[in-house]
């Protein structure tokens, strides 16, 4: 984007903004500076600066390696969260299968990642979550779900849980009826040109819950990380984008074999999705 389009100018003067009041609120100016500095530009084109200023708070006080803040919009029937934690590969699979053993279901999302900016500094995943519950109401922030999915995300980073069995388990458990709601087809496209480091992969298909987690899953063992994702739903159809690279070269996928077995391996998360049900 350029520095001259609108959007650029409004992620400047959101930057400036919080460098200001962290350091207002007693944060050094260096250490405001280079927290801003490790988050990408979109970050700032999309989040306003009083939601960054919370990431922002949230961040230099965390002191366990995750941490969550929950704001509930009761009137609009969903509640934004924010989970902070360590990036590390898979993450974005482990939180979808915890938020969906705890029958949260997850509506939209824009997943990011702040790098590390000095040798003092881990970076960490900056993950926000528009999610309801089974219901289609807000979750309280002081809902007892919210320390089960901290719990729950901590033994998954620590690697003392598995999320598949997680996941497993909520399922024998639930026992729960699906809706009975119009089938959207399922159409995956991969695009190698909208951005310079990533693969893009663009899956449209029917919304339903565990859909987050079945993509994200099927990413992860196909040794992908991802680096940039946006979900979003409207009425029955889930719209995901999925920036990745491949976890070990760091690199775009540009095989034609990998890419093709990559679209093969989603559709078929999402066709087992189907057959199975949802917890």
């Amino acid at each position: 984007v350029s520095a001259h389009a609108p959007s650029g100018r409004r992620a400047h003067r959101r930057r400036q903004k919080v460098q200001a009041r962290l350091e207002a609120e007693g944060v050094g100016a260096a250490r405001a500076s280079n927290w801003l500095a490790g988050l990408p530009e979109r970050y700032f084109e999309s989040v306003k600066a009083q939601r960054i200023l919370v990431h922002a708070q949230l961040s230099l006080s965390r002191q366990a390696p995750v941490a969550v803040h929950v704001r509930a919009y009761e009137a609009k029937g969903h509640s934004e969260v924010t989970v902070l934690a360590p990036n590390r590969p898979g993450l974005l699979a482990g939180l979808a299968g915890v938020m969906l053993a705890q029958r949260i279901d997850v509506m939209g999302a824009r997943i990011f990642s702040r790098v590390p900016v000095d040798k003092h500094d881990q970076g960490e995943a900056l993950d926000v979550f528009w999610v309801r519950d089974r219901a289609g109401r807000a979750i309280a922030a002081d809902d007892d779900r919210w320390a089960s999915v901290r719990a729950a995300l901590d033994d998954v980073i620590a690697g003392t849980r598995r999320v598949e069995d997680l996941v497993e388990k909520s399922q024998r458990a639930a026992g729960v009826k699906l809706r009975v709601t119009p089938s959207v087809p399922t159409e995956i496209e991969i695009d190698n040109d909208a951005s310079e480091d990533f693969t893009v992969i663009d899956v449209f298909t029917h919304d339903r819950l565990g859909v987050l987690y079945a993509l994200t899953h099927a990413l992860t063992e196909l040794g992908l990380d991802i680096g940039l994702a946006r979900i979003a739903t409207e009425a029955e159809r889930a719209t995901d984008a999925f920036y990745v690279r491949d976890r070990e070269r760091g690199t775009k996928i540009t095989d034609d074999a990998r890419l093709f077995a990559i679209i093969a391996a989603l559709e078929r998360a999402v066709a087992d999705l189907g057959a199975a049900g949802t917890p």
